[in-house]
């Protein structure tokens, strides 16, 4: 199981924390966009329809998934969201990868340049324990950038924690301050004997991209 755990955080580290701009993540199946590059009126309407289900919340928004956690006996409504229909996931292409797992809107907010931005929580480890931000152009039907913003998840010493703080800058543009934490054991099984690794990654939404502006130990 730590192997697999090591290989997911290796994964994550070499996809710069799993955000990726408009040229990784376009990948909205082509079924959905009519030869004029407009979806078609079905897709306009499948859009509509997913976007339904988000709640609209204003920033500043602070993000985790810690009391998703099994062991919790309470659980956050706005973090649970509310369950897509499978039929409407076809909005998201193969940025979205099920695998029999449900998929929950929790909120949406407004973007620059008529973009919104979907918080969705989606399968990670075990369970639908993460939250990612997908950066929807409505008109076009493409998700143009995403980013993973909160997880929570363990096994065996092995853990890996990612919280986010997403708001405006002085500039009004988007802002996303994320917070990880990776520990394993050092000695075998050991689990009295833990490292842990912390550190700060910010992004920027720039163009309807996420750029990341830095990534660095945490003090």
């Amino acid at each position: 199981m730590r192997t697999i755990f090591l290989s997911l955080v290796c994964a994550t580290t070499c996809l710069l924390a799993s955000c990726q701009a408009k040229d990784s993540v376009k990948e909205t199946s082509n079924e959905l966009v009519s030869e004029a590059g407009m979806p078609s009126t079905s897709t306009q309407n499948t859009i509509q329809e997913l976007l339904s289900l988000y709640p609209q919340q204003n920033l500043p928004l602070h993000l985790s998934t810690k009391e998703l956690n099994v062991s919790s006996k309470s659980k956050s409504s706005f973090v649970e969201g509310k369950l897509i229909p499978e039929q409407l996931l076809s909005v998201f292409g193969k940025v979205i990868q099920s695998e029999g797992n449900d998929v929950f809107a929790v909120t949406k907010v407004p973007l620059p340049d008529q973009k919104i931005g979907l918080i969705t929580r989606v399968p990670g480890m075990y369970t639908s324990s993460k939250l990612m931000l997908f950066v929807l152009d409505p008109k076009s039907g493409e998700i143009t950038g995403k980013c993973e913003v909160a997880e929570t998840f363990g096994d065996a010493g092995d853990s890996y924690v990612r919280t986010s703080d997403i708001k405006w800058d002085a500039n009004k543009d988007l802002l996303i301050a994320i917070n990880q934490q990776n520990c394993a054991p050092t000695s075998g099984d050991d689990l009295n004997s833990v490292a842990c690794v912390d550190s700060t990654l910010t992004y920027q939404l720039r163009d309807s991209q996420l750029a990341l502006l830095s990534r660095k130990p945490k003090a």
